[in-house]
């Protein structure tokens, strides 16, 4: 056969029926079937990439029999090879033309003398490809005519677009090729893309499992790859693709995924078609060897995750007999208080957080995600064993709680006080901490007190004196030998109180002031309004513990300049009633009517000069 002449080279990434386009072009040919009809041969043989084309076009052209086969897509029974790669109908575009406006106009520059056209990139033929690598921008779609032979005479289709191209390049959508896409031109360039996971499988069949994955991913177990958007299915393909690199990893995280966001949207947990929506539908109706793999996993993950009994066989393999619970037959089983272990199973993930409109016999959780649970809960006590094992209080056990301290099993949120359990192990491992090193007291002296004691005599925080005894700042931490637990612990008052706040060693309590002047707790706080007597305040507004201090310099310097009736009369041994006889008589009068001060109140000096004269007329 004589060769044609003019002719162009075959571009490395081009496409057969392409190439084709542009011999016409440069032909003067109104069209690539009119080219190859004029020659005496069918375009339409060479769209389908049958041998006897591909041989007739290396005879007319010199072009390599194996170049051009590479650039050929060629049909089979359920679809298209592409450079040994099998394709199924659905994966090529069909119905439409892609380009890149940037490429485009890089062809048109570079081939403005030779008489040719534009080409098409073979990448641009998969529907998976929405995006120019080298330009970073999204690929145009346009309609393609009816007939093979039309929308594969891609000059002819395009020819429309350089018109319009200067306009189409200032509004295109500016986008970076995602790591699927480059994979795929890695995969059709070299045969291998350099993922391990991919590599071992056809590359239709990875772009599926990547575009299944990350639908689920993304949208959640009703998510349906065929309903979205082309954006949103190159984000599913990216998304599917950056997990199922990584292998088994990348796969659980989807799948455990999947699961949380149906627990998070559900009224009601069913069987794993419902848990998974169209990700359980697409690995059961994905029979091919090649995602065995991938199937295998997700089974492995959904039997270790099921939410309710499973049937027989699971994907084609067969599921072993495993024990089942709900919360009323795990309540029953291992006498775990029913509300209680609702809370920990949906603060710890095993069930979802709104099932709260669900009966505890319609929340169903497999044996196995129990197990380690279940253990944990056995061993563990709520609130009130909480303040057993510590001796304290309710209302104080907070106080114990919290980072640094006893820990709960679960973290503390927006949960019930029930949720909230503590390990036995934990408690005691405090118990030591604070008991850690202490001396132990048979017989408890003056200055011993209990932790409780010292945090009201020192008007501190229970947290503040927690901290000094586990960060061992105390010299001395003595055990009672006769308790066990928190009210075991001694501390020294004075120590505390000089650590804590110094400036306390020098004061006295309001109560205690009040005994120590032997009056009544309402005439301190007369003597302190009328400034008698000095005092400040010190505690928390906020916690309620508010408490006056009173200098002891100030009750001393009170005794000097005034005396009590009670100290008075206990100085002379005379009764009220006829020592306010003698006092009338001699005229000695308070200091401030009794009924304002709320106690019978005498300067010091009065008092004195009043017994001498007692002394004097012996009437003492």
């Amino acid at each position: 056969m004589p060769r044609l002449y003019p002719v162009v080279p075959l571009n490395p990434d081009e496409t057969l029926t392409s190439y084709v386009s542009r011999l016409a072009v440069l032909n003067c040919a109104p069209s690539a079937a009119d080219f190859c009809s004029d020659l005496g041969y069918s375009f339409l043989k060479l769209c389908y990439g049958r041998e006897q084309g591909i041989a007739w076009l290396s005879d007319l052209t010199g072009e390599p029999e194996t170049a051009l086969r590479r650039a050929a897509l060629i049909q089979i029974d359920d679809g298209w090879f592409l450079r040994s790669e099998k394709f199924y109908w659905t994966a090529l575009r069909r119905t439409s033309l892609a380009f890149c406006p940037a490429c485009l106009r890089t062809d048109g520059v570079e081939h403005r003398h030779s008489g040719s056209h534009a080409y098409e990139r073979i990448a641009w033929s998969l529907e998976a490809v929405r995006s120019c690598p080298h330009h970073g921008m999204a690929l145009q779609i346009i309609k393609a005519p009816t007939g093979i032979q039309n929308f594969r005479d891609f000059a002819r289709c395009t020819a429309q677009a350089f018109d319009t191209l200067d306009q189409t390049l200032a509004d295109v959508e500016r986008r970076p090729a995602t790591e699927l896409e480059i994979y795929i031109l890695r995969r059709l360039e070299n045969g291998a893309g350099g993922e391990t996971v991919f590599d071992t499988m056809p590359l239709s069949s990875a772009i599926n499992v990547c575009e299944a994955f990350g639908t689920a991913h993304l949208f959640g177990p009703s998510g349906a790859c065929h309903l979205l958007t082309p954006n949103e299915k190159s984000a599913a393909g990216e998304a599917g693709f950056l997990k199922l690199r990584r292998g088994r990893e990348g796969t659980v995280e989807i799948l455990d995924g999947v699961r949380r966001k149906h627990l998070d949207s559900a009224s009601a947990l069913g069987r794993p078609s419902t848990t998974y929506g169209n990700l359980y539908n697409w690995l059961y109706k994905a029979k091919d060897d090649v995602y065995a793999s991938f199937k295998s996993q997700a089974i492995e993950y959904i039997l270790n995750h099921a939410t309710s009994n499973l049937r027989k066989s699971l994907f084609g393999q067969p599921v072993p007999e495993r024990p089942w619970y709900s919360i009323r037959t795990a309540h029953n089983a291992f006498g775990i208080d029913p509300k209680r272990l609702r809370n920990v199973m949906a603060a710890s993930g095993l069930i979802a957080a709104d099932a709260s409109d669900l009966r505890d016999s319609q929340v169903i959780v497999s044996a196995a995600d129990l197990q380690v649970l279940i253990r944990e809960v056995e061993e563990c006590v709520g609130w009130d064993g909480l303040t057993k094992l510590l001796g304290v209080p309710r209302r104080t056990v907070a106080q114990f709680v919290g980072q640094g301290l006893i820990e709960p099993m679960v973290p503390q949120g927006s949960q019930l006080l029930k949720s909230d359990l503590f390990r036995r192990s934990d408690i005691q491992h405090f118990i030591d901490r604070m008991l850690h090193g202490a001396v132990i007291v048979d017989s408890v002296q003056p200055k011993m007190y209990g932790l409780l004691s010292t945090r009201r005599r020192t008007l501190s925080r229970t947290g503040d004196i927690i901290e000094l005894v586990l960060n061992r700042r105390l010299r001395w931490i003595g055990k009672r030998a006769d308790s066990e637990g928190i009210p075991a612990l001694l501390l020294d008052i004075d120590e505390v109180r000089s650590l804590i706040d110094p400036e306390k060693q020098n004061v006295t309590t309001f109560k205690k002031a009040a005994a120590m002047l032997h009056i009544q707790p309402h005439a301190v706080h007369q003597l302190i309004e009328r400034n008698f007597i000095e005092a400040e305040y010190a505690g928390h507004v906020k916690r309620r513990c508010v408490a006056r201090l009173i200098p002891l310099a100030s009750i001393a310097q009170f005794k000097k300049r005034y005396i009590t009736r009670y100290e008075l009369s206990r100085v002379t041994g005379i009764g009220y009633a006829r020592l306010q006889c003698l006092a009338d008589e001699y005229g000695l009068e308070p200091v401030r009517p009794p009924d304002v001060l709320k106690v019978h109140l005498y300067h010091f000096l009065d008092a004195k000069a009043f017994c001498k004269y007692l002394r004097k007329h012996k009437k003492i």
